[in-house]
């Protein structure tokens, strides 16, 4: 048993310094795979950051915008307790916005972040879609009195842009509300 196990080594050892041939297939095959994990994980969290951005930005203006108060409602009405969907009052009582000062103010947040390209067409039934330079793109400002909603998209270039595969940008979305309460 022994001996068999000697003479299969043998064998072995035989046929590996016998052998011929060339590691550089391999290896250029681990260089292209570890390249290519490379430029999709740069790419990733390019667009990871940029999602940050967004949403950081969009919900910062929201915020702004939530804080403006529709006085004339304010004063004639008083404090709404929010009603919730069975009908319910909470014991939040929201504060009214004024949804035209609202939405500038929404704009001069994302005036401070971004250079605006167009300035779009102003309110329109509560919703307005507008254009900003670097892809960035107002899809919907919706105010109802007491809270407002924003949704934005932007596309952004990528760093490692792969012609063979067509993909050359990432378009990434944010959606937020945010309203204005009082204890």
């Amino acid at each position: 048993m022994i001996k068999r196990i000697n003479a299969l080594l043998r064998n072995c050892l035989k046929k590996s310094i016998e052998e011929d041939g060339s590691l550089a297939p391999l290896v250029i095959g681990l260089f292209l795979i570890a390249s290519l994990t490379s430029i999709a994980l740069v790419d990733y969290s390019s667009v990871i950051l940029k999602q940050r951005l967004l949403d950081q930005n969009n919900e910062r203006a929201l915020q702004r915008a939530a804080h403006e108060i529709d006085l004339g409602h304010y004063y004639t009405h008083g404090l709404d307790k929010f009603t919730v969907v069975g009908g319910e009052s909470s014991s939040e009582f929201r504060v009214p916005i004024d949804c035209k000062k609202a939405y500038r103010t929404y704009w001069e947040e994302l005036f401070n972040s971004i250079t605006i390209k167009d300035f779009g067409t102003g309110l329109n039934n509560g919703e307005t879609q507008s254009h900003f330079q670097d892809g960035w793109r107002i899809e919907s400002f919706t105010c109802d009195g007491d809270s407002v909603y924003a949704s934005i998209s932007q596309h952004t270039p990528l760093p490692f842009q792969l012609p063979i595969l067509r993909i050359y940008e990432a378009t990434i979305h944010a959606k937020a509300s945010a309203y204005s309460v009082t204890n």
